[in-house]
């Protein structure tokens, strides 16, 4: 089973809009949630150069105005490399993509 997750930069994008609240990973009186966090406390665990899902405030800034400006926004992980290298071959063959999808077919 895959867990589903959101990344740091989401969690904070959608909590300041007020769309979603966030709550620490553990509590110490044993209950399964902790604490709720607030957007300092967000802005800081995002922004932490410890945790591998942190991010520079600037890239996070640049995340949020794209986002607000309605553009999907993913990050970048070696597997989506291939697929944004095979995008920019179709973008920029010489061959039109239906001629080329018509000829497989053919053959």
């Amino acid at each position: 089973a895959t867990a589903q997750h959101l990344f740091m930069e989401e969690v904070v994008f959608l909590h300041e809009r007020g769309l979603i609240e966030a709550f620490a990973s553990s509590s110490t009186d044993g209950s399964p949630m902790g604490a709720p966090l607030n957007s300092m406390a967000l802005f800081a665990m995002l922004t932490s150069t410890e945790s591998k899902e942190g991010m520079p405030l600037a890239a996070y800034l640049t995340y949020a105005h794209l986002r607000a400006q309605t553009f999907i926004v993913i990050r970048h992980t070696p597997q989506r490399l291939g697929l944004v290298k095979r995008i920019h071959e179709i973008c920029t063959s010489t061959v039109p993509v239906d001629a080329s999808v018509h000829k497989r077919g053919q053959g």
